[in-house]
């Protein structure tokens, strides 16, 4: 379970004195309610089962009340507030879905821009998280976060578990729509790639986002980014030259980042379909063209 009962509290339970007629009735009802407040807040299960023990034990009506009611308020607090897993919709450009993807995301109770990120894969039709990743580009999964204006972009690597589930800490830079993409190949299937689209920190609904076009050069830090094109043909072959400047002069402090010279991820501002590419030097192209048959 991954949610907490740590914010329940006393006063949501019926009060003792309210069904209790002595003292030492009112001295054990009482007790045992702060046992099972304190029990919820680190071990919701260890709570629910303390409850269902001193109901089943008690020859006390009343007492049997308060532990059934409380046992109702408990449960359907803990399930309110365990996180619903998203399930991804598959995204890659002329690929096809041989898996399923899943995301569950609980926000730090101190920070709702922090948020745990839990993801995994299972086969179709089965509830059992799919263990066994490729490496591919050093990571067993890649996952891209771009927000909904296209603005901001993240690339992290979660870690796999023994369970399956690959989990992280991610700190995100402002409440919003966000794109969730994850991107692996599990069991030597071909790449899955599965698209969440997750609100941060936020429940009013999204508006229409109207991407504005950036033109073919675009200056991040101390780096300009020049595009030779920005237009593209669809279902055909372009060639996009990126010259990567410093002061007006070519950079010469970049280096291999994941196995690659360059990475470039390309979404569909229509569909958010994803395409993961690997921008190639001039020299490294050559080479290609040189060893193709």
């Amino acid at each position: 379970m991954h949610s907490s009962a740590s914010t329940l509290s006393p006063k949501i339970f019926v009060p003792a004195t309210q069904i209790c007629n002595t003292e030492a009735h009112r001295a054990t009802i009482a007790a045992t309610r702060i046992s099972i407040v304190a029990e919820s807040a680190r071990k919701p299960n260890v709570a629910i089962q303390t409850l269902l023990r001193f109901a089943q034990g008690s020859l006390m009506p009343s007492a049997k009340s308060l532990c059934i009611a409380t046992l109702c308020i408990l449960t359907t607090t803990l399930h309110a507030a365990d996180p619903v897993a998203l399930t991804g919709k598959y995204s890659l450009q002329g690929g096809a879905a041989k898996t399923e993807g899943h995301l569950r995301a609980v926000p730090s109770a101190k920070d709702p821009l922090t948020q745990h990120l839990d993801l995994w894969m299972t086969a179709p039709a089965s509830a059992a998280p799919i263990r066994n990743y490729a490496v591919e580009m050093t990571k067993k999964l890649h996952v891209v976060i771009v927000s909904s204006d296209f603005t901001r972009f993240m690339h992290i690597h979660p870690t796999l578990s023994a369970t399956g589930h690959f989990t992280i800490d991610q700190q995100f830079p402002a409440p919003g729509l966000y794109y969730v993409y994850a991107d692996g190949e599990p069991n030597n299937l071909d790449h899955q790639v599965f698209r969440f689209d997750l609100n941060i920190a936020t429940s009013t609904a999204p508006r229409p986002i109207i991407l504005t076009p950036t033109g073919r050069e675009v200056n991040i830090g101390p780096y300009t980014v020049d595009l030779s094109q920005v237009k593209l043909s669809a279902g055909g072959m372009d060639m996009i030259d990126v010259h990567i400047l410093k002061g007006d002069k070519p950079a010469n402090d970049l280096h291999p980042y994941l196995g690659a010279n360059a990475h470039a991820v390309f979404l569909n501002g229509k569909d958010l379909s994803y395409v993961h590419v690997h921008p190639m030097s001039m020299g490294d192209m050559a080479k290609a063209s040189t060893a193709s048959p």
